[in-house]
């Protein structure tokens, strides 16, 4: 069956290819969650509404930008997942306490945690789990 599917095109054939979903996969990422955590820390200062500041969720939101902006680069990819990690497990423990499943959030942290132990794409020789580990 699956070399059925492969000849069909289904199945990704070159390495350049795993390269390229796995590099658009953790730029998207990266970027999402700086868009996404400049939204929350932007909305909770009030400047582009009514509602009240909330500097608990600036900082938080300050944060995951920092460390999603650390994440998107091989150097630091590191630095930025831990950060992030540490970031989402407190907000997720905030959300369950308000009585709200956080998904986005669990998505997120298993995005990162799956770039993370894989290491950066952007070289020819990316670096494996035990240069990691």
């Amino acid at each position: 069956l699956t070399q059925v599917l492969a000849t069909r095109g289904i199945f990704m054939r070159t390495t350049n290819q795993i390269r390229l979903a796995f590099v658009s996969f953790h730029v998207i990422l990266s970027v999402v969650i700086f868009v996404q955590s400049m939204v929350t820390a932007i909305s909770s200062s009030g400047y582009l509404s009514a509602r009240t500041m909330n500097p608990h969720l600036i900082i938080l939101g300050s944060l995951e930008a920092f460390f999603a902006l650390m994440f998107i680069f091989p150097r630091t990819l590191r630095a930025g997942a831990i950060g992030l990690i540490f970031v989402f497990l407190f907000a997720t423990i905030l959300h369950l306490l308000k009585g709200e499943f956080p998904g986005a959030l669990l998505i997120y942290g298993a995005g990162v945690v799956f770039i993370a132990l894989h290491g950066a794409a952007y070289s020819r020789h990316p670096a494996t789990v035990s240069q990691i580990a």
